[in-house]
């Protein structure tokens, strides 16, 4: 009844008798807007009447919902306002170009929202993510949207672009909802329901970390005094200052990624990063060590993981660990600028910047341990439950609940998944045995004994969860 009585208040504007040229304007604007809304309105009904979204979508869509109906309110109650007023008209044409330029933005949020129902994502994980990420001092009010994207890679869209758009949105509209502290990050649709690969999604997760606790600021001025202070810049530069910060700034925030994925997951982030490199991307040679524009070389990456790991108590095993571990011997003189440029642009202007780089690297290692306080607790359970999670999995198992020699014990998730993944990545070899018709050498048999693997791990994180009180995110 609601929805008619809205449609006959935007029918009678347009049937009203103005003189001026410009209120016909505005009434095609707002009737722009108007549809706009309507058809996102619709996409999310249809969505939501079709498939079941994980908590914290269901209320970033219903805020959407809200915000919609309001905006339309305000859309019709401003072309109310308008007649006779030109000032008022004016301002009506003000406010729906600034509804519509928030409008086109976040449907680029909401679309893949929608694509991501709870049986298109690893629902397990996404609940893992936000409870890991609420338990961090200062984010314990932000959460995770997990979606999807057709690139082969992983992704953390930055939320201020969002709070702008909803910013533009609420001085506009009056009773716009509050959609508190909201964080995107996507995943490839093929790993759609994966576990292992899906865990880059830490190292995205650390994106978010450092723009919520605004790190960048603090970089910048840091990077900007080493600039300043650094002889071989006071020469003309071919480039300006703005340049040389931010390829700085992408590559700290890349290290600090990295390090947060560690501390929150531990070594299984560093495997996952290795098999997508080495066995999806591949690198050519002396590519590893290579610096990029927006990012830092891979052996080095790997190195300050390494670093962080060892702190942290980890002792790993594996022919992919011995990898990582080759590369990760890296000395800072082994890095290489990008090979595209020019050899007189390589000494002037990349070294130099390189060098600023790794100078600030211990740094970037004291900012995530000023973020979260490194323990050795995560490595202790690993390192006592490790032996019996294999197990359990070596007899097809869920290891959800554990035999040792004290009774049955929990794993916690960052064992289960790290325990996990070794298994898979040693050969899964005792598994066969249950399997008796899988052929160890067949592609297609060797991928579905993995994907028992993956589905029993991620069915004792979401246990865990249960058990722990910790679902519905």
């Amino acid at each position: 009844m609601r929805r008619a009585s809205r449609r006959c208040s935007l029918k009678r504007q347009s049937h009203l008798e103005y003189d001026s040229l410009p209120h016909n304007e505005a009434l095609t604007e707002a009737t722009a807007l108007y549809r706009l809304l309507l058809g996102i309105e619709k996409a999310i009904s249809r969505s939501q009447a079709g498939g079941k979204f994980p908590g914290c979508a269901n209320d970033f869509l219903a805020n959407c919902r809200q915000a919609i109906l309001e905006t339309k309110k305000d859309v019709v109650r401003r072309l109310d306002d308008t007649r006779g007023n030109p000032q008022a008209l004016q301002d009506c044409r003000g406010a729906i170009a600034q509804l519509r330029g928030a409008w086109v933005g976040l449907h680029d949020f909401i679309k893949p929202v929608l694509d991501a129902t709870a049986l298109q994502i690893p629902y397990p994980l996404t609940n893992l993510l936000n409870h890991q990420v609420q338990s961090i001092p200062e984010m314990e009010d932000v959460r995770i949207l997990v979606c999807l994207t057709p690139q082969l890679n992983y992704f953390q869209r930055r939320h201020t672009g969002i709070r702008r758009l909803l910013a533009d949105l609420k001085t506009v509209v009056r009773k716009c909802p509050e959609f508190g502290k909201i964080g995107f990050v996507s995943l490839p649709f093929f790993e759609s329901r994966g576990l292992f690969l899906n865990c880059i999604l830490y190292h995205e997760i650390g994106h978010l970390i450092f723009e919520e606790k605004e790190y960048r600021s603090q970089l910048w001025i840091d990077f900007l005094t080493s600039i300043q202070q650094d002889k071989r810049f006071s020469n003309p530069m071919p480039v300006t200052r703005s340049w040389l910060l931010q390829r700085l700034m992408a590559w700290a925030e890349e290290l600090f990624a990295d390090l947060m994925a560690i501390t929150l997951l531990g070594p299984g982030y560093t495997f996952a990063g290795a098999f997508l490199i080495h066995l999806l991307v591949g690198l050519l040679p002396d590519e590893g060590q290579q610096f990029h524009d927006l990012h830092p070389p891979h052996a080095l990456r790997f190195r300050e993981q390494l670093r962080a790991l060892r702190r942290r108590g980890w002792t790993i095993r594996g022919p992919l660990w011995q990898q990582v571990r080759k590369e990760g011997a890296a000395k800072n003189r082994d890095f290489l600028p990008p090979s595209e440029y020019e050899q007189g642009f390589q000494d002037n202007v990349w070294r130099p910047l390189m060098d600023i780089f790794l100078q600030a690297v211990p740094g970037i290692h004291a900012l995530c341990a000023d973020c979260i306080q490194p323990t050795r607790t995560a490595a202790n359970d690993f390192a006592k439950y490790d032996a019996f999670i294999q197990e359990s999995i070596a007899h097809g198992v869920v290891p959800s609940l554990v035999t040792t020699n004290a009774g049955s014990a929990r794993p916690t998730t960052t064992s289960i998944i790290n325990s996990a993944m070794m298994y898979w990545l040693d050969g899964m070899d005792d598994l066969y045995k249950i399997f008796n018709e899988a052929n160890q050498q067949d592609v297609e048999d060797r991928s579905v004994v993995e994907g028992r693997v993956e589905g029993w791990a991620m069915k004792a994180v979401e246990d865990w969860l249960l058990a722990e009180g910790k679902v519905g995110s």
